[in-house]
């Protein structure tokens, strides 16, 4: 874009004045000052908006014609000065005061030119549009892959985390963390791991087979597109997973659960045999 501009300003007769850039390749910015002819302002204008999307415009003039009248004055005054020097300095007759009038006449001279300096300055402004763009490049997309926290009872804490380890592996997923700890005789693994988005409701699914989901919370990322196979450089959706062991009170639990029914019953019969042994005595 950088040689785009000073294109457009050359093909119309102007210059760059002025250029910066920053920044890396995939980012980087740039301030263009221009300088093309008044009357080929609009058209340089047109072009460079061409360029890409405009996000702000500002168009303005500044009014010289008070500081050049000032400049032209300070000029013809500075020059009547430097005549009367001159005059001054041919009749002079001493030393003192020949180098007196050519201090003085050095000091006029110098304001001279640099009123002539300012005023060329200022016509070369009046001849010259200018124009300042500044280059940057469209924001990169954000796209937030998705993440989720579960926590499962499951059977066999060891194997279930062998599994998940299995599963990222063949993903080409990352675990980055394991913790396997030992509480109330029951085990529990707390696993981080990270899987392309593309794979993560793969993982999800297979997570969730593993056992009983007691906790799930999903945030969604952008979906992937139909037909893209384009992968992220690296597994950035993220997978934090508890693994719990079955608590051995729910096997007790079980058995009590199946004793009571089946006691009752044996109760029963005892009740009814008891009773049919004593009306066969009578």
């Amino acid at each position: 874009a950088i040689n785009e501009v000073r294109a457009i300003a050359e093909s119309l007769g102007g210059f760059v004045e002025h250029l910066t850039s920053s920044g890396d390749a995939d980012r980087q910015q740039a301030t263009v000052t221009i300088r093309v002819p008044q009357d080929q302002f609009s058209i340089g204008m047109e072009r460079i908006e061409a360029l890409g999307k405009v996000r702000s415009r500002n168009v303005g003039s500044e009014d010289v014609s008070e500081r050049f009248i000032d400049l032209e004055a300070r000029l013809k005054s500075s020059l009547r000065q430097e005549k009367s020097l001159l005059s001054l300095l041919e009749r002079a007759n001493t030393v003192s005061e020949i180098l007196t009038i050519e201090r003085e006449l050095s000091r006029v001279r110098s304001d001279i030119e640099r009123f002539q300096g300012q005023l060329k300055f200022l016509e070369r402004r009046v001849d010259l549009a200018t124009i300042t763009v500044s280059l940057v490049m469209p924001p990169l997309e954000s796209i937030e892959s998705p993440s989720a926290s579960l926590s499962i009872e499951v059977t066999e804490v060891a194997a279930s985390v062998d599994r998940v380890k299995s599963l990222v592996i063949t993903l080409n997923g990352v675990v980055d963390q394991v913790v396997l700890s030992l509480r109330d005789d029951r085990s529990k693994a707390n696993i981080s791991l990270r899987v392309f988005p593309a794979d993560f409701q793969q993982a999800l699914d297979f997570l969730e087979s593993e056992g009983d989901v007691f906790v799930k919370e999903v945030r969604e990322g952008a979906p992937v597109k139909e037909g893209d196979t384009t992968r992220p450089e690296k597994p950035d959706a993220r997978i934090v997973v508890s693994l719990v062991g079955a608590s051995p009170w729910l096997s007790i639990g079980v058995i009590v659960a199946i004793a009571v029914p089946v006691g009752g019953v044996l109760l029963v019969a005892f009740f009814v045999l008891l009773v049919l042994r004593a009306r066969g005595r009578r």
